[in-house]
C-alpha cells in the first residue's frame, strides 16, 4: 500500500511538473523584510541575440523660465523624445472597465484585487471650485487633496504638466511647493523600510504632455525624484495640449498596463484649455471606471470666448515689440452662451494681424474690439467638469494679468451648468431664453467674417512697420472717388447680409407669445438681457451704416481724396431710433440687475459709443518726392521698425 501511494504521488508530481510551462517564485528581500515579491516566469520561446534593443529615451533637458520669445531654437519638443507609450489616446481600452468589477488579474494566490467601485469618489460639488491668487495657494488645495487620500491608502499622484514654454515658472513653482510637501509627510528622502508599520506610502509619477505626452518619471516613493522631475519637464514647441488624451494615457498606462491597485489621483496643472475637449465624456467615464480622481490647476476661462489672448514680448533688432498672442483659454461654458459680435470703431481700419498675433501697444486691458481679454471668473467648462465628475477639484490661477472682476465668481447663483453636453442641449428646450441666447452665439460664431466691423476710413492703409499705424495717403480726387464707390459697394453688401442675418434674431425676440419673463436663473437673465441689447444695437449701426454711405460721393467737394466715419448721436433712419431704444433699455436693465459681474461691463462698452455716424471729408496734400531708398526695405507683417524679421511662438 505504501509503495502504491509513493508511485502515485511521484506521478501527480512529474504530470504536473510536465503541463505547466509557468512557475511561481516567492522572494523576500533583505534590505525590506516587509516585502514580498510574487513572480510568474514563463518560459523563452525563442531568443534572437542580433535583435537591437530598445531605444533609451532622449536626454531631458531643464529649461529656463521663457517668458519671452528668447528662448534656444532647438527646444526639446515631445514630438522628438521617445515615448513611453503611443501618443494616440486609448479609448477602445474602457470596454475593459465595462466588462469587469476588478481591475486586472489576482496578484497573489487567493487574494483578490479591489474592486474599482470601492475607489471611485462622488462627483464633487461647488466647494470644490477655488480661486486663489497663485501657485503656492494652488498647491495648499492639492497637496490637501493628496493627504486625505494619503490616510485612507497607498496612493499614487500623477503630476501631469502642460510643457508650454509659459508655463515653465509655474511648474518650477509647484516643484518647490511639492518639496516642502513631501518633506512635511517625511516622504521627501525617506526609504520605505523607515516608515512605521502600516503607515500608508505615498507614489509620485510626472508625466509632460503637449501634441503628445511622456512619463517623465515612473511612479516612485521617493518625493526628491519626483521634484527632480518636475524641473526637467521638456519643452512642446507645437502650441498644441492633448489634455483629455494625456489623462486616458496616464489611466491606462498604471491601471491597465502596470496593474497598479493604489488610490490614484492626477494633478493637472496647465495655462489653457486643451485642444481634445471633445473627448471630454469618454475621458470622465474612464476615469471613474478606474477609480481615478483628477484635480486641475487651471486658468481663469475667457468670458464666452474660446481664444483668450497672452502678452508677448518679441525681441528683435535690440528691440522689444509687445503683441498678444492667441491662446485657448475658454470658454467657461459648455457651448457658448456670448454673442460674440466685436464693438465698433476700435479702429478706422480692420487691426493688423499675422497668425492671429495683434499689436499690444496702446491695447486696453480688456483687450480689442471683442474683448478677448475680459475673464469669467471660472474655469474652462471641459477641465471644470472633468475635475468635478472624477471627485477632483478645481482649483483657478486668478492671477495678475488674468483676474476675475470683483469676487462675484463665489455666487452660485451665476454657476455654468456643468451636466454633460447632451444633458445641456436637451434643457435648452424648455427655457426660451436660454435656447435664444445658445443659439444667438452660434450664429455669431458660424458667421463671424459676416460681423467683422466694417472699415471707417477711406482709402487709409496700414504702415508696413511696428506698430502698423493708419496712414493718410494721398489720392488724386478723381481717383479717390471711383475707388471708394467699389470699397463702398463690397462694404455695403457684406453689412446688408449681416443686417438680415440680425432681423432673423429680432424677429424671434418679438414674439409675445414666449415667455421671456419666466426664465428665473440670474446668470441666463444677464445673458439674455446683454444679448438682446447688443442684437438691437448692432442692427442700429448697420442700418444707420448704409444709410450714410449712401451716394456719398455725391455730396464731396470735387477735392474730397479722403473720408472717415465717426460715432455721432444723430441717427439718420426712424427705424434705428426703435432699435435704439430697445437696446438702450435692455443694456441699462443688464447693468443695473447684475452689478458686480462681467455682463455690465460688456453692456456698458457698447452703450459708450453712440450708434450714429457722421461723415468727415479730408483734403490729403500731395506729398514731396520721396528720398531714394536702398534696397531690401521691411516687408508689410515680418518686419521690425529696423527692418530685422521676428515669429510668433505658438502657445
Amino acid at each position: 500500500m505504501h509503495t502504491l501511494l509513493l508511485l502515485a504521488l511521484g506521478l501527480w508530481v512529474f504530470d504536473s511538473l510536465a503541463g505547466d510551462n509557468r512557475h511561481r517564485i516567492w522572494a523576500t528581500y533583505p534590505s525590506d523584510d516587509s516585502a514580498m515579491a510574487d513572480f510568474t516566469v514563463a518560459s523563452v520561446s525563442a531568443y534572437d541575440p542580433t535583435a537591437s534593443a530598445p531605444p533609451t529615451a532622449a536626454a531631458v533637458l531643464e529649461q529656463p523660465v521663457a517668458t519671452r520669445l528668447d528662448t534656444p531654437a532647438d527646444l526639446s519638443s515631445l514630438e522628438t523624445l521617445e515615448m513611453s507609450e503611443p501618443p494616440s489616446a486609448a479609448l477602445a481600452s474602457m470596454e475593459l472597465f465595462e466588462r469587469s468589477g476588478k481591475w486586472g488579474e489576482e496578484v497573489r494566490a487567493a487574494e483578490a484585487t479591489k474592486k474599482l467601485s470601492d475607489l471611485t469618489r462622488p462627483a464633487s460639488g461647488a466647494d470644490a471650485l477655488v480661486a486663489v491668487a497663485g501657485i503656492g495657494q494652488a498647491g495648499e488645495v492639492v497637496t490637501g487633496a493628496i493627504r486625505s487620500e494619503l490616510e485612507q491608502d497607498n496612493t499614487l499622484v500623477v503630476w501631469l504638466f502642460d510643457a508650454s514654454a509659459s508655463l515653465t515658472q509655474k511648474r518650477n513653482l509647484m516643484a518647490m511647493h511639492a518639496e516642502s510637501f513631501y518633506k512635511s509627510i517625511e516622504a521627501f528622502n525617506t526609504k520605505r523600510r523607515d516608515k512605521d508599520e502600516g503607515d500608508n506610502t505615498l507614489f509620485s509619477s510626472v508625466i509632460a504632455f503637449g501634441q503628445n505626452w511622456r512619463e517623465i518619471l515612473r511612479p516612485t516613493h521617493v518625493g526628491a525624484r519626483a521634484i527632480s522631475a518636475m524641473t526637467k519637464v521638456p519643452i512642446d514647441t507645437t502650441g498644441d495640449e492633448n489634455v483629455m488624451s494625456a489623462v486616458t494615457q496616464a489611466v491606462r498606462l498604471y491601471r491597465e498596463q502596470r496593474k497598479r491597485q493604489e488610490r490614484i489621483i492626477i494633478v493637472i496643472l496647465t495655462d489653457e484649455s486643451g485642444d481634445d475637449t471633445l473627448q471630454l465624456e469618454d475621458t470622465i467615464q474612464y476615469c471613474r471606471s478606474a477609480g481615478v480622481a483628477v484635480h486641475v490647476i487651471g486658468p481663469n476661462a475667457v468670458m464666452g470666448c474660446e481664444r483668450g489672448s497672452q502678452l508677448c514680448q518679441v525681441p528683435s533688432g535690440g528691440r522689444e515689440y509687445a503683441f498678444w498672442l492667441p491662446v485657448k483659454k475658454g470658454p467657461e461654458t459648455s457651448l457658448p452662451e456670448r454673442f460674440l459680435v466685436p464693438y465698433w470703431h476700435e479702429s478706422a481700419l480692420p487691426l493688423w494681424q499675422q497668425s492671429g498675433a495683434s499689436v499690444a501697444a496702446n491695447t486696453p486691458w480688456y483687450g480689442g474690439p471683442y474683448r478677448e481679454r475680459l475673464h469669467s471668473g471660472f474655469g474652462p467648462f471641459a477641465l471644470t467638469r472633468l475635475a468635478l465628475q472624477t471627485g477632483g477639484s478645481f482649483t483657478m490661477l486668478d492671477e495678475d494679468g488674468t483676474r476675475s472682476i470683483g469676487s462675484w465668481a463665489n455666487r452660485t447663483d451665476y454657476l455654468p451648468d456643468y451636466a454633460s453636453v447632451h444633458q445641456y442641449v436637451q434643457s435648452l428646450q424648455d427655457h426660451p431664453v436660454r435656447q435664444f441666447v445658445v443659439d444667438a452665439a452660434t450664429l455669431s460664431y458660424q458667421q463671424a467674417e459676416l460681423f467683422v466691423p466694417p472699415r471707417m476710413t477711406f482709402l487709409g492703409q496700414r504702415d508696413v512697420v511696428y506698430p502698423y499705424a493708419v496712414l493718410h495717403p494721398y489720392v488724386v480726387p478723381a481717383t479717390f472717388r471711383s475707388q471708394l464707390t467699389r470699397a463702398l459697394r463690397i462694404e455695403r453688401a457684406r453689412i446688408e447680409k449681416a443686417s438680415a442675418a440680425l432681423q432673423s434674431l429680432i424677429v424671434r425676440m418679438e414674439d409675445t407669445s414666449v415667455p421671456w419673463q419666466d426664465e428665473t436663473s440670474p446668470r441666463w437673465q444677464a445673458s439674455f438681457d446683454l444679448t438682446k441689447g447688443r442684437v438691437y444695437a448692432t442692427q442700429a449701426r448697420y442700418r444707420e451704416y448704409l444709410a450714410a454711405t449712401e451716394n456719398v460721393t455725391e455730396t464731396l467737394s470735387l477735392e474730397t481724396n479722403e473720408i472717415t466715419l465717426l460715432p455721432d448721436a444723430q441717427l439718420r433712419t426712424s427705424e434705428s431710433r426703435y432699435w435704439v431704444d430697445t437696446a438702450v433699455h435692455s443694456l441699462n436693465k443688464c447693468i443695473d440687475e447684475h452689478p458686480g459681474t462681467p455682463w455690465p461691463y460688456l453692456a456698458q462698452w457698447e452703450l459708450d459709443v453712440p450708434v450714429g455716424l457722421r461723415i468727415q471729408p479730408a483734403v490729403i496734400p500731395r506729398p514731396p518726392p520721396p528720398p531714394p531708398r536702398p534696397p531690401g526695405g521691411p516687408s508689410f507683417s515680418t518686419k521690425s521698425s529696423s527692418g530685422s524679421s521676428f515669429s510668433f511662438p505658438r502657445l
